[in-house]
């Protein structure tokens, strides 16, 4: 999601130490936002962002605050696709099995650089089929 800048522009804050002063962006500039971090960042996403809380997705429109696929017209073109396929799959699972339950005693993640996040020994779930 590398963009350049096609003009001298002034970002009105983001810059010092507090995040409060403006920025310069000189043409030619290439800004690569770091999606990562940016689904982290409480104030712009969620208070407690890296807390198990699967109910905040149930009503929560995050719009631009989340782009897990980029966005606008250059958006990741296997988007749709990747959802659909985790939605199937998701549904054909929980359709064959009776109960699922949690058995991670561990609440501790292990940061990575890699597109996800896991608990630190993996988790343990039990799963009882129909």
């Amino acid at each position: 999601m590398t963009r350049g800048a096609v003009r001298d522009t002034i970002l009105p804050r983001g810059g010092g130490p507090s995040g409060t002063s403006p920025i310069l962006v000189k043409v030619g500039t290439l800004i690569t936002p770091n999606s990562w971090v940016f689904h982290r960042l409480a104030p712009c996403y969620q208070p407690d962002p890296e807390a198990f809380r699967p109910e905040r997705w149930e009503h929560l429109s995050p719009g631009w605050n989340h782009l897990p696929f980029g966005g606008g017209t250059r958006m990741c073109a296997g988007r749709n696709l990747g959802l659909t396929e985790m939605a199937y799959v998701l549904a054909r699972l929980v359709q064959e099995w009776k109960r699922v339950a949690c058995r991670d005693e561990v609440e501790e993640w292990v940061e990575e650089i890699k597109l996800s996040v896991e608990s630190g020994d993996g988790v343990k779930v039990g799963v009882e089929w129909v």
